[in-house]
């Protein structure tokens, strides 16, 4: 069959009702899929004219099929039913988008289809083929219009065409005699589903490939569909068809056949779908519907126009209502109008703005009475609404019920006694209850027994005989012995009733731990409810609560009486001991203090409690104390002060070891301090002249071995090991003074472990700086409460001590001899050193002065002969000239900053790294780079360092380790860069680095002098200009951060349309067309190159009237026949650069624009001699040396198979080397090739 005769076929799409959008967005993948011309009408959905018109047209049309698509809420309309009806052929697609419909109700309609939209495309495909004429139905329906051969094709149409177009459609297809049934054709989906080979398939009758219980069933469906030939559907959800794999299983199937007529003979196609999908889709929604339908809770849908399409039983039963009698209705008919005020107000506010809404509604009865209810609404993508709701009208009379409860139980807790309790409880049950039974029988444990002790008036009158529960007698005993309530909603069939007599018929016993059980009863079956039962659990909780307070009143005047004792009896063993203890709140007064303290202040402990240290004690013990409580409350950690002074009221200094600890007060929120202190003045002072003896001792052994100390490091190590014999337990470490670095750095540390001592002593370490620069020892808070001393030594070092467990002046005085003696041996030290390294300076210091000597007598006779150089190129030379006269290398470059590269245009030798530098993807800039746009001077040194750099390598290659990049600038313009090297890894000082920026900046002024005088250029006419834009740009406005964009080119349309070719990186393409589109007078971008690491070439239209900016900039640079050469823009700036033939139309379209925008910076000038040669020439883009050595290679054959010459020996006709020969001709074939693909694109349009 040819093209044209498929695409004959037509499938024409109609949607009804406003939400078929979202129904046709669902099968669009599938439709789009389907082998037919697709035609979707009327997007936004068919009304009922409409579709009457769009049925009308289609109705009579041979070769279109239609297919009528709805969402589940309109599947009841007038509009589908009226479609089938019109249109028997039609197919009717219901696609259920929430779940809101059972798919048995759709399936049991001819021509109607029911799709979840939730199902996989797969299925959704095969449904689609199932009910529509797919490759099958085109062929039938066109084979007939276009059979007209001897062997039934049309013309141009082959056998072999149809064989293919059968064998490899994707649905299963099997093609069978229509008057014996035998399988003639079949192709390898269907191979595949029947788990069959071909050639068993072929010859086999139609009924065998199906179970053989139903054969029957099948051989009367093939005859039927050949007796009435045409298309023919089978799909059933109910009983559905089935084929029978190779191993016996069985697979349920949609069938769609067709007959054909083939030589005069008669064959029914058929394809089977799998609908095991579909089976299992639809049995688990009927499993839903009918969920739906059981549920107890509320539930409804209703239409866009808040009709009810769906309700379940309960939600009827709320309104005491039958579902068919509210199904079509309005939710207005469930609520009166003051409410329907308010679900309008908010309810479906809050829908409109979140999708769902959830929360209590009043609604009406059939009998008009009110109905409390809890309601869930979820709106549907259709605009429609899910309704889940339940009563909680008992819920309300609970609420009120408990509340009331709750007020009457507060007052239980002011009861006097545990009878009152008790009485006031059975009043309230027996009003909130209204039960004729109401009573409390308390447990007697010495009688063993219950006995009524509160019983309401109806229980008495109830009873002419009060009965009392001995052991074992009624039921109230298994709720006492349980714990738990007991409820008996029929006594008569309960077992253990204590009297089968009474009129009691249903009882609720509810104990009371073991103090008793409270007794309810109704003379009623059954007449305590579950809510009542609640309501009783509500108020003995409270009752349990209220006897517990007052039985814990009794225990805890017990408890204090106890406490009270024992609090008596630590006050005795306290006051007892010889240690002062005390207790101190946080504003330092005395809250305890034992007769010890007391005794040593002079006073009374009842005296000294509310006191502080400073109404007994002088004023610096007070101080110390005072420091140490602030640290215990500050850190809230113990802190032991061993050493510490106390004066006596007798005058006597005592030595305390005190240990002071955070603790909480008793009736306060804030810290308190718990201290004692054991007086240790006898036995200090035998300690303190035991290291007196030992620490002098160390003295002696010290300068007695400071004698033979040679180095700084032995006079530092004998001194620390002198600390360590004079003291326990410490952490030593000697600094000396850095004077590079303005530091001190640690020399010697005794022991090394640990880490108690800083490598480097800087300002931030504050009281070892202090130490050092003051001159004085300080102290430093250390680890676990122990302390440092840094002690200076002299102005050359600092001796620091750490882990002193006590500080005393003895021990200061030791450290400050060590530290003396250690001063007066490094100033030995260093006397017999200085005469050795005076010499050395002496000889250094006369190779300076020689050397800087030279520089100045050279850099006055460069300077002398500035004002000589009439053109840029004088210029480059002197300055190479006094390069040469000073160092082993250096060059001069022009920068050009739209292309961010370096040019070298002068060298001092050509045998050197003058090579183009661009910033290419190292993350370092080059130090030329770097300079002109810093504007300063660049050292690098040890570019060893740095060797992974291309210009670092080419620099290693030709043995220099250091450089100096200097730019040469005046007043903020850049006119170049020179860059000097040295074979030494720091081959430049300061002073050198100043001669340079010096004489580049003398340079610079001179350039400026000569392109303000015309002088050196007065045969140049092409000038060139960079400006810089920081806002206001012209072009690029706020471009995003990170991003680059370079304009190469721009076109001119007309007077004020511009085409901009871009090369833009940083930015993604997304990013780069929403800054586009959202950019004033930019439009139309188009990404012609993508895919590259450096970014993506586009272009861009400008509108030039559009932004202020841009106007005035293309309307001065028209006016002053001024050429725009390109434009670099990023989110720091944007650069322009303009080109002329005359100096002045440059400098008026400076003036113009920056007067005009009050912005933009002159950054860049440049010059050059007028050229009669095309402008377009490669060669122009090469420098002099470029052009020349290429010129020479061409002609000497460097470039010819087999060469004419070689690199060697071209190196050897100008003198240089064969790598200086290279990088020049590396460097000219890359700028030729460049210039070449640029001379392959469009030329600038005049702007």
């Amino acid at each position: 069959m040819s093209d044209e005769a498929l695409a004959s076929a037509v499938l024409q799409v109609a949607p009804i009702g406003t939400a078929a959008q979202a129904a046709i967005e669902v099968l669009r993948p599938s439709l789009d899929a389907l082998p037919l011309d697709v035609v979707i009408k009327g997007s936004d959905g068919f009304d009922f004219e409409g579709l009457s018109s769009f049925l009308q047209v289609h109705q009579q049309s041979d070769d279109t099929t239609v297919a009528i698509v709805c969402t589940a809420s309109e599947f009841r309309s007038a509009s589908a039913n009226e479609a089938v009806a019109r249109l028997p052929s039609a197919r009717l697609f219901v696609v259920d988008l929430d779940t809101s419909i059972d798919p048995s109700e759709v399936q049991v309609q001819p021509h109607v289809t029911y799709i979840h939209a939730d199902s996989p495309k797969q299925q959704i495909d095969a449904t689609l083929q199932s009910s529509l004429p797919t490759v099958e139905g085109a062929i039938s329906t066109v084979s007939n219009r276009y059979a007209a051969s001897k062997n039934g094709l049309p013309s141009g149409v082959s056998a072999s065409f149809l064989q293919r177009l059968f064998v490899e459609a994707p649905l299963p297809l099997l093609a069978a005699d229509a008057e014996t049934g035998t399988v003639v054709a079949v192709n390898d989906p269907a191979c595949e589903l029947l788990d069959r080979s071909r050639e068993s398939l072929l010859g086999r009758k139609q009924d065998e490939l199906h179970p053989t219980d139903t054969d029957s069933k099948y051989r009367d469906g093939f005859q039927r569909s050949v007796e009435t030939g045409g298309t023919s559907l089978y799909s059933q959800c109910e009983d559905p068809f089935y084929i029978e794999a190779q191993n016996g299983d069985r697979i349920p199937i949609d069938i769609v056949d067709t007959t054909v007529q083939i030589d005069d003979r008669t064959y029914l196609l058929g394809a089977f779908l799998d609908a095991s999908g579909r089976m299992e889709e639809q049995t688990e929604l009927r499993r839903r519907s009918m969920a739906m339908e059981a549920s107890l809770t509320g539930i409804s849908v209703l239409s866009p126009d808040g009709r009810y399409v769906y309700m379940n039983e309960a939600h009827a039963n709320i309104f005491e209502y039958d579902p068919d009698e509210l199904i079509g209705e309005s939710w207005r008919r469930l609520y009166d109008e003051e409410r329907q005020a308010e679900i309008e107000a908010g309810p479906f506010s809050e829908l409109e703005l979140t999708g769902s809404w959830e929360g209590e509604l009043t609604g009406i009865k059939r009998d008009g009475s009110p109905v409390e209810q809890y309601v869930s609404l979820t709106r549907l993508s259709d605009g429609g609404l899910v309704c889940v709701n339940r009563d909680i009208s008992d819920r309300k009379q609970f609420e009120a019920k408990l509340e009331s409860i709750r007020d009457a139980v507060q007052s239980f807790m002011l009861a006097d006694d545990r009878g009152s309790v008790i009485d006031r409880t059975i009043e309230l049950i027996a009003e909130t209850l209204d039960q004729p039974l109401a009573g409390y029988y308390r447990y007697d444990a010495t009688a063993d027994e219950f006995r009524a002790v509160s019983l309401s008036p109806r229980s008495q009158e109830l009873f002419d005989d009060v009965p009392t529960f001995e052991e074992g007698e009624g039921l109230v005993w298994r709720a006492f012995d349980t714990g738990e309530m007991e409820y008996y909603p029929e006594l008569s069939t309960v077992d253990g009733v204590y009297n089968p007599d009474t009129p009691v018929r249903s009882e609720l016993h509810v104990p009371v731990g073991d103090r008793g059980v409270f007794l309810i009863g109704s003379t009623a079956v059954d007449n305590i409810s579950a809510d009542d039962q609640k309501l009783l659990e509500v108020v003995i909780t409270h009752v349990r609560t209220a006897l517990t307070l007052a039985e814990r009143e009794e225990e805890i005047k017990r408890a204090r009486e106890s406490v009270e004792a024992e609090r008596r009896q630590l006050r005795q063993v306290i006051d007892t001991v010889p240690q002062f203890v005390f207790a101190k709140n946080d504003s330092g007064e005395f809250i305890f203090a034992n007769e010890a303290l007391a005794e040593a202040y002079g006073t009374t402990t009842s005296d000294l409690e509310g006191k502080t240290d400073a109404d007994f004690a002088p004023d610096d013990d007070v101080e110390a104390f005072s420091e140490d409580d602030r640290k215990v409350l500050e850190t809230g950690k113990a802190i032991r002060r061993r050493g510490e002074t106390l004066a006596d009221v007798d005058g006597n200094e005592r030595v305390l070891d005190t240990w002071k600890v955070p603790f909480d007060p008793v009736g306060t929120d804030t810290k308190g301090i718990l201290g004692a202190s054991t007086d240790i003045t006898e036995l200090e002072k035998t300690q303190t002249s035991l290291r007196r003896s030992r620490r002098l001792k160390s003295l002696y052994q010290l300068e007695n071995e400071l004698i033979h100390a040679q180095t700084s490091t032995d006079i530092y190590r004998a001194g620390i090991d002198a600390v360590i014999e004079g003291i326990d337990d410490v952490s030593v470490a000697a600094y000396s003074w850095n004077e590079a670095d303005s530091a001190l750095d640690r020399s010697v540390t005794v022991p090394t472990e640990g880490d108690q001592h800083p490598e480097t002593v800087t300002i931030d370490n504050t009281a070892r700086w202090r130490a050092f620069t003051t001159g004085r020892s300080q102290e430093v808070d250390g680890a676990n409460g122990s302390q440092t001393l840094a002690v200076p030594i002299g102005s050359v070092g600092l001796l620091a001590v750490a882990g002193i467990d006590s500080m005393s002046d003895e021990l200061v005085e030791f450290l400050e001899s060590v530290a003396s003696a250690l001063t007066a041996a490094l100033e030995r030290a260093e006397q017999m050193s200085s005469m050795e390294d005076l010499k050395v300076a002496l000889g250094r210091l006369k190779t300076d002065l020689d050397s800087t000597a030279q520089q100045l007598q050279t850099l006055t006779r460069a300077v002398d002969r500035l004002p000589e150089a009439e053109s840029r190129s004088e210029l480059d030379q002197l300055l190479v000239e006094f390069i040469d006269t000073n160092w082993s290398y250096g060059w001069v470059g022009d920068y050009r900053p739209q292309e961010q590269v370096v040019v070298p245009t002068t060298v001092s030798n050509d045998d050197g790294p003058a090579i183009e530098i661009s910033a290419g993807k190292s993350t370092e800039q080059p130090p030329a780079l770097e300079s002109v746009e810093t504007r300063k001077p660049v050292y690098t040194e040890r570019t060893l360092m740095k060797r992974d750099s291309e210009w670092a390598s080419t620099m290693l290659a030709y043995g220099y380790q250091s450089a100096v990049s200097v730019p040469i600038t005046d007043r903020g313009v850049i006119y170049g860069v020179t860059e000097v090297t040295s074979t030494q890894a720091d081959g430049f000082d300061e002073a050198e680095i100043e001669v340079l920026r010096v004489f580049c900046r003398m340079a610079g002024r001179r350039l400026r002098q000569l392109s303000t005088e015309s002088v050196g250029y007065q045969s140049a006419d092409l000038f060139e200009v960079d400006l810089a834009f920081d806002d206001l740009r012209p072009l690029f406005p706020s471009p995003p951060a990170g991003s680059s964009i370079q304009a190469p080119r721009i076109t001119t349309v007309n007077s004020s349309e511009k085409v901009i070719q871009l090369t833009v990186r940083g930015i993604r393409e997304p990013d780069f067309e929403a800054y586009i589109a959202k950019t004033p007078g930019l439009y139309d971008s188009d990404i012609s190159a993508t895919g590259s690491d450096s970014g993506f070439e586009a272009t861009v239209r400008l509108d030039t009237d559009v932004r202020r900016p841009t106007s005035i900039f293309f309307e001065e640079i028209a006016q002053n026949d001024v050429r725009l050469s390109g434009v670099r823009s990023n989110s720091t700036e944007e650069l322009i650069t303009i080109t002329a033939d005359q100096r002045s139309g440059v400098r008026s379209v400076v003036d113009a624009v920056v007067t005009n925008l009050d912005t933009g910076e002159v950054v860049a000038k440049r010059s050059s001699g007028h050229d009669d040669s095309d402008p377009f020439d490669p060669l122009k883009s090469l420098t002099d040396r470029q052009r020349e050595i290429v010129k020479v290679a061409y002609d000497e054959g460097y470039y010819d198979q087999p060469k004419g010459i070689n690199g060697q020996e071209l190196a050897e006709l100008f003198d240089i080397s064969h790598s200086t020969v290279h990088e020049h001709l590396r460097a000219a074939e890359r700028r030729l090739m460049e210039r070449s693909i640029e001379l392959e694109l469009p030329r600038f349009g005049s702007i």
